[in-house]
């Protein structure tokens, strides 16, 4: 009962301080800030409901945009909470939304697009906080499409698209085969590359891949693929799909020979 009090007082909250947009739907900002209020007052409350859960969030945004959530979208206030200040940043975003977003080029345009790709980073690799001692957990962990990529000779060289849907959370797996490689971008914005880590999440330590520069090399040694996330955001500066140019310029098997 207090959960429900929380989240519903928050309304109340928004109500009185949200002069320029209606808060009385269910649009993705107006359930999801509430319910991310509950979540922080009773941190330790575990929804029952599936589609107001975390678990929710993390299976259905592989899909669809921020736009067709409504209260499964708290995870991505958790975000604002924990890295653009404390908990009043989010005041400060719902203040400043313009009209009520509600389509997706509304909510890509809510902020710049490094902070969406902030976002998209810190939840990839499960580093959003609804307290110090209370992360966004999901359980279990969403089946990213996966992409594999295997070259035969050294200076072969081919593009894989992936969807980039504007307003959306992007999330795949590449399974990547030894080698020694190059990526790189012709498209707008950026994603970024992470190799899962032992636990079986991606790694924090993301490499960027853009139009602007953004080549990366990786490494595969010999004796099985690797495994890694291509995360990013559809954000403003997103043009389409995201096409990676995978280059292989080394070959480890035939270093031996």
């Amino acid at each position: 009962m207090s959960f429900i009090m929380a989240h519903e007082l928050f309304h109340c909250v928004q109500s009185a301080s949200i002069s320029n947009n209606d808060t009385t739907g269910s649009a993705w900002w107006v359930e999801g800030s509430a319910h991310w209020f509950a979540h922080m007052a009773q941190p330790d409350h575990v929804v029952e409901r599936y589609t107001e859960s975390a678990n929710h969030f993390e299976r259905v945004s592989l899909e669809k945009p921020l736009s067709a959530f409504d209260y499964s979208a708290w995870p991505f206030f958790a975000w604002v909470a924990q890295y653009r200040g404390n908990a009043g940043a989010v005041m400060l975003l719902l203040k400043g939304m313009p009209n009520a977003p509600h389509t997706n080029d509304d909510i890509a345009g809510l902020l710049s697009p490094d902070d969406w790709d902030d976002f998209s980073r810190k939840y990839s690799a499960y580093q959003i906080k609804i307290t110090d001692r209370v992360p966004v957990n999901p359980r279990p962990r969403a089946r990213l499409a996966k992409t594999e990529i295997s070259l035969p000779n050294v200076g072969d060289e081919r593009d894989y698209s992936f969807i980039r849907t504007t307003g959306a959370l992007l999330r795949y797996k590449i399974l990547l085969s030894p080698g020694d490689w190059e990526f790189t971008t012709q498209s707008g914005g950026a994603m970024f590359l992470s190799e899962f880590s032992g636990s079986g999440d991606p790694s924090p330590a993301w490499q960027k891949v853009s139009g602007a520069g953004g080549k990366i090399t990786l490494n595969v040694p010999c004796g099985s693929d690797t495994q890694y996330a291509l995360v990013g955001f559809g954000s403003t500066a997103a043009d389409g799909d995201f096409v990676l140019n995978a280059k292989k310029v080394g070959d480890p098997v035939q270093a031996y020979l």
